[in-house]
């Protein structure tokens, strides 16, 4: 081989190794580009993921304080009803015994005016014999006429006695009535709160979002450490976000509305009872009923009564709906107060 022919190779393999060493020099650089953009794109992800998570996860206490708030004046509505009908109960039961005892005084009166009948047709008799005769049961005219005397006196006390009797079981009737009817509105207004307060489509969107972004903040979080591309500042606050907006998935919304629905009709049910039994009661109270036959009297009270058991039965169970919504809310907020709090 020639001289010029060696110098030539000699040549090419410089050329060619120096153009192998400029290539891998700018795959090494484009390497340490391309790190430093993927490092700083993960590091970006996870503070983007956190704004992300405290954006879908903020908001949602004050959805569930507002529940909260209307669910405690569905129990006070209904409490009140619940209240007043067991006064309407209370008042109705001693309304029955006074009643009671009312007949039994006019039966007494009944006995005495026939008693009366008798003694004064046993002194007449004798009045009107002939003047030996009643000489000689002078001593039974005496005690005749101290019985009229003592009957008739009986009488005016027993009558005196119904007549306050019959008063104070009038109003005893117009107490009942009125409070059945107070019954009857405050479930009502309890029926309207419980009927509205369950959660809306918004509320649950928003929740959905938050476990669906939390989980995603978890990814973020673990590719994070694994790059070494976020602080561990940054780590720590994203594991904590993690930690409280997770038990979101703990939580069964569904229950605050079946404490809703069970509030609502057992609050409608009671309306309707104290409704049926202030018409019942303010009719067992007309003087059309009084001054009639005692045993329709006696029937409506007891109808009556046993409606106002049944209104009072049924607030109460939406009371007790009402307050375990209230619970059932409860530990909703206390997830979502954790939750955004963590976030801040």
């Amino acid at each position: 081989m020639g001289t010029r022919a060696i110098k030539k190779q000699k040549y090419e393999y410089v050329k060619t190794k120096r153009i192998t060493m400029m290539n891998f020099t700018k795959i090494i650089t484009t390497g340490f580009l391309f790190a430093g953009v993927i490092g700083t794109a993960f590091g970006d992800d996870l503070s983007v993921q956190i704004q992300k998570t405290r954006s879908e996860c903020t908001g949602i206490s004050d959805k569930l304080d507002e529940l909260k708030r209307k669910a405690g004046i569905g129990v006070v509505a209904t409490g009140a009803g619940t209240v007043s009908g067991g006064v309407a109960l209370g008042t109705g039961i001693a309304k029955s015994k006074l009643d009671s005892k009312i007949r039994d005084w006019k039966s007494e009166l009944n006995d005495l005016i026939s008693a009366q009948s008798v003694y004064e047709q046993e002194y007449q008799k004798i009045e009107n014999a002939d003047e030996l005769l009643r000489e000689c049961n002078s001593g039974k005219l005496y005690a005749l006429q101290k019985d009229i005397d003592e009957n008739k006196n009986a009488q005016t006390k027993l009558q005196s006695d119904i007549d306050a009797a019959t008063d104070k079981s009038k109003t005893l009737g117009k107490i009942r009535t009125g409070t059945l009817a107070g019954t009857a509105v405050a479930d009502t207004a309890g029926v309207l709160l419980a009927a509205g307060n369950k959660v809306d489509d918004d509320l649950k969107q928003m929740v959905e979002k938050c476990i669906r972004v939390t989980d995603e903040l978890k990814d973020a979080a673990l590719r994070a450490r694994y790059e070494n591309t976020a602080t561990d500042l940054e780590i720590a606050q994203a594991n904590k976000i993690v930690q409280e907006c997770s038990n979101w998935k703990n939580i069964d919304m569904s229950k605050i509305d079946n404490r809703a629905k069970g509030a609502a009709v057992s609050g409608g049910a009671g309306a309707a009872l104290a409704l049926v039994g202030a018409i019942t009661s303010a009719s067992a109270n007309s003087a059309s009923v009084r001054n009639g036959d005692d045993k329709k009297e006696q029937n409506l009270n007891t109808t009556s009564n046993v409606l106002a058991g049944g209104a009072t039965a049924a607030s109460l169970t939406s009371v007790v709906f009402s307050a375990t919504q209230i619970n059932a809310i409860k530990k909703a907020s206390d997830v979502a107060n954790k939750c955004e709090e963590a976030l801040q």
